[in-house]
């Protein structure tokens, strides 16, 4: 469908919406081996008449057409500390949100991600000259699933309800990789401290509560004061984290969707689109590329 637009011999991934009868066909641009961050090209066709109805391209015309000599990938891993997770060769973009370099390196970059006895780093290393250069903004790794007592007169802070729900999403977010803590009747120090983290990125709640707050604990009230800006100090519009698909996801699930799905914190990542309640195990998210798409639980349909 998209050679009727694109003629050159680029190899595009494609995604298919069936809710809203769109095929996406995205190409993320690389120079060699190296991926250039946030340049690609992306078609959107609608299914049923075959006619382009988006187009979206982000192209640097400052690279150049073929990647220059660069030091081994090991050599680079060598330099830094920790147990290496991944690496990856990167032209760091002007506009990146995760690698905020200044000058902004011209040459290709290694990123190389590890972690040690008390963190996770992202180094970023000129892979000409191997002059290690700063690091990025690491992901977030851990997940919370919460839920909160009965109303009173009934409240009890020592038996919560929807055990089963919480668990489920608990369950879900560790079979997806988060390090994951299930709290029942959280305190509000606890549930502060997981919004304002770096490493919680899988939030779940299900309490109680009205319009504007939810019952944590009987005693206790989460207001909007805690809704605040991610402790990376980017509008969540802009937070987009350089992961791998599997790593890359906002699931808001229930046990068979017997639940009362809810989002009522700020969490970044993928921002799912579809009113609730929410089809079991299945989510629109927009992916870390920019291409929205329908993820089907466990499966994941992000390009990388």
């Amino acid at each position: 469908m998209y050679r009727k637009v694109d003629k050159t011999d680029r190899v595009f991934i494609r995604l298919e919406n069936q809710l809203l009868n769109r095929v996406s066909f995205y190409h993320q641009r690389k120079i060699g081996q190296a991926i250039v961050e946030n340049n690609f090209i992306r078609y959107q066709f609608d299914t049923q008449t075959s006619e382009k109805v988006e187009e979206t391209r982000k192209w640097r015309q400052d690279l150049p057409d073929e990647l220059p000599p660069v030091i081994d990938q090991f050599m680079a891993e060598a330099n830094v500390e920790g147990e290496v997770l991944s690496t990856r060769l990167v032209y760091i973009s002007p506009e990146s949100k995760i690698f905020k370099i200044r000058p902004l390196p011209q040459n290709p970059c290694w990123i190389i991600r590890t972690l040690d006895d008390t963190a996770r780093k992202v180094h970023i290393i000129d892979a000409v000259t191997g002059e290690p250069l700063g690091y990025g903004l690491p992901a977030p790794y851990e997940g919370f699933s919460m839920h909160g007592p009965d109303h009173p007169p009934d409240c009890d802070d020592s038996a919560p309800l929807w055990y089963d729900h919480a668990q489920n999403a608990h369950n879900w977010f560790e079979t997806m990789g988060y390090d994951t803590i299930r709290d029942g009747s959280a305190l509000g120090s606890v549930v502060q401290s997981h919004i304002q983290s770096d490493s919680t990125v899988m939030f779940y709640e299900l309490d109680h509560g009205g319009a504007t707050s939810f019952k944590n604990r009987c005693d206790d009230d989460i207001y909007p004061g805690f809704k605040t800006m991610p402790p990376w100090g980017l509008p969540l519009s802009e937070v987009a984290w350089d992961l791998p698909a599997q790593e890359t996801g906002h699931l808001n699930m229930s046990s068979e969707g017997k639940g009362y799905p809810r989002i009522p914190l700020p969490i970044p990542m993928a921002r799912p689109t579809l009113p609730t309640p929410i089809a079991p195990m299945m989510v629109e998210i927009v992916c870390c590329t920019g291409e929205t798409v329908i993820l089907s639980f466990p499966e994941t349909m992000c390009p990388r």
